[in-house]
């Protein structure tokens, strides 16, 4: 019986241990433009950046030579990532329980909220998935093998999933943003891209008092921003 609670009690205190990040109140993130391209190009880098190192992780757990504790597992992620320390200016973006998932204000305010989106409901959501579906492996390696190698394999491995479904989704949802901001033409009631005005006055709804004139606004696309024509 006694056996039976330290195991539940480290069970629990796997579904928290699988992710190493810092639960905060988020703020909202705006909704992404043709302006913040560059912005999905340097997550993707980055997310990119992160997936390999948890993979040399990985494979360092079933190595002659794993690392032994959290520590040196999170030591390891630094050194493949960063290629050593981790700077000091690179937080955590989100965290995540068995309740819910989040992302940090600070995350949030950076970013647009299809990149948060990324974290919180992609990144995060993918590590509630995953302590769910192996819940009970892992149970019954902490009670019955090696604690500490059945917990750093199943971090390692959780953060290679995540980070690659994250990846994915901020590639599929930059091409629809590429896409939409061939144009330079921005229709401000329905918030579109057009290549030209005549296309942009074809497709934009009516002015409204939500929605004033003039609907159809030239974007200068080196700044995203309104050059001054509308129509």
């Amino acid at each position: 019986m006694v056996r039976t609670v330290h195991s539940l009690r480290r069970f629990t205190a796997v579904l928290f241990a699988l992710g190493f990040l810092i639960q905060t109140q988020t703020a909202f993130a705006a909704p992404c433009e043709c302006k913040d391209i560059p912005s999905f190009k340097r997550r993707i880098q980055e997310v990119t950046r992160y997936l390999e190192a948890w993979r040399s992780v990985l494979a360092d757990c079933y190595s002659d030579n794993p690392p032994k504790d959290f520590q040196q597992t999170k030591q390891r992620f630094d050194k493949y990532a960063f290629g050593g320390e981790r700077p000091p200016d690179v937080k955590d973006a989100g965290k995540v329980n068995p309740v819910d998932t989040q992302v940090t204000p600070e995350f949030e305010q950076m970013y647009c909220d299809t990149i948060v989106k990324a974290v919180k409901d992609v990144h995060e959501g993918d590590h509630n998935t995953f302590m769910w579906i192996h819940a009970l492996p892992i149970l019954v390696g902490v009670s019955f093998g090696n604690p500490y190698t059945t917990l750093i394999r199943n971090t390692a491995l959780t953060e290679v999933e995540a980070h690659t479904a994250e990846k994915e989704f901020l590639e599929q949802e930059l091409a629809k943003l590429e896409e939409r901001c061939k144009g330079n033409w921005k229709c401000r009631c329905n918030q579109q891209m057009y290549p030209s005005a005549v296309a942009c006055a074809g497709s934009c709804p009516r002015a409204t008092l939500s929605c004033i004139a003039p609907t159809c606004l030239e974007i200068d696309p080196k700044t995203g921003k309104w050059t001054g024509k509308g129509m």
